[in-house]
């Protein structure tokens, strides 16, 4: 794939083809205008005239311009490669250098995407948390997200061996998941408003649940519980948010998470700024919104929620641990889980496009 995309023209290369596609003939115009000047107007001897000429050629070869660009071109795709960045063709390595402004989706990108359960709320006391664990993960089994790996780990925790039997599942992009449980009914796991549940007030005044990612279980869009998972940020993603800025890009994070998340996981980043409470659609039209404004805009993600904000993208990275349709999807898959990544590929972009 990086041999493919090495042996793609970008648009800068193009322009190069079409210049010495101009400068080749006015190169050999000037070197016979250089023999007959030579032997008849000056005298010069034919040996010595066609020296002269052949001085013009050898002087003015245009094998330098044709030759430099593919050189860099792949040169930098090389280096990229070898830094956690693989460019799917070189127009992305051209784009890469004219972005002015970065979105990047909140789990799995600028968080670990590691979430933990860290508080549980029942809407009825009688209620066995061992089984609706159980029987949420039942349904997240089917589920391709961080948080659904999250309850599936939650589940283990309880050591149950009874299974639940789970029809008619449908994964409902950006809200949750669904399906008919055997002697249940209707389930639904996935955001409150998914599941038909109003927040307690009880528990809306607990910091804990207001900067964490919230799972809320439904039976018959009757609310039965409600859990709380943080996830912890990357290692990295303060320094390299801070690294973005100082290349002079408006930096955005883009999240399906509740507003109150976002903004403290924006606040801990020192993002510029934090959108909560996105569904697909809606990241891909802010995308379309700050291309209206003139802005170039670079999406980075990790999921499917993400797919269609990357395909709106100017240009579109993909962390390498995420999707295959983010992948599929991406410009550019950062193979290096870290955020600076993203810095370095910029970097590397601008460089290569100097040269």
């Amino acid at each position: 794939l990086v041999k493919t995309a090495q042996h793609d023209k970008p648009k800068i290369q193009r322009i190069g083809d079409k210049v010495s596609a101009v400068f080749v003939p006015v190169v050999l115009l000037i070197s016979i205008i250089t023999f007959l000047a030579s032997y008849f107007a000056f005298d010069i001897a034919g040996q010595k005239a066609l020296m002269n000429a052949v001085a013009v050629l050898v002087i003015a070869c245009p094998c330098a311009m044709g030759l430099a660009t593919p050189s860099a071109i792949m040169a930098g795709m090389g280096v990229a490669s070898r830094h956690g960045g693989w460019f799917k063709d070189a127009q992305a390595l051209e784009a890469t250098g004219s972005v002015d402004t970065i979105a990047l989706d909140k789990t799995g990108t600028i968080t670990e995407g590691k979430p933990q359960v860290v508080a549980h709320y029942l809407f009825d006391e009688e209620l066995n948390l061992a089984e609706i664990a159980q029987i949420t993960a039942t349904l997240e089994t089917h589920a391709n997200h961080p948080l659904a790996t999250a309850m599936l780990d939650y589940a283990k925790t309880f050591n149950l061996e009874n299974t639940f039997t789970v029809n008619n599942v449908e994964n409902v992009t950006g809200k949750g998941i669904q399906g008919d449980i055997a002697d249940i009914g209707l389930v639904k796991v996935g955001s409150p408003a998914f599941t038909n549940m109003t927040l307690p007030q009880e528990i809306l005044a607990e910091k804990t649940w207001q900067v964490a990612s919230l799972v809320a279980v439904s039976v018959n869009d009757v609310p039965i519980a409600m859990f709380a998972l943080a996830d912890s940020l990357k290692a990295d993603s303060m320094t390299a948010i801070a690294s973005l800025k100082k290349l002079g890009l408006t930096t955005i994070m883009l999240s399906g998470d509740k507003q109150s998340v976002a903004d403290y996981i924006g606040g801990q980043v020192k993002i510029d700024t934090a959108i909560g409470e996105l569904s697909p659609r809606d990241k891909a039209t802010k995308i379309s919104e700050l291309q209206q404004n003139g802005k170039k805009v670079a999406m980075v993600g990790d999921g499917v929620n993400d797919a269609a904000a990357l395909a709106a993208a100017d240009l579109s990275m993909a962390m390498g641990t995420g999707t295959d349709t983010a992948i599929a999807t991406a410009d550019i898959t950062l193979t290096n889980p870290a955020l600076k990544s993203i810095t370095d590929a910029l970097d590397l972009s601008k460089k290569t496009l100097s040269t």
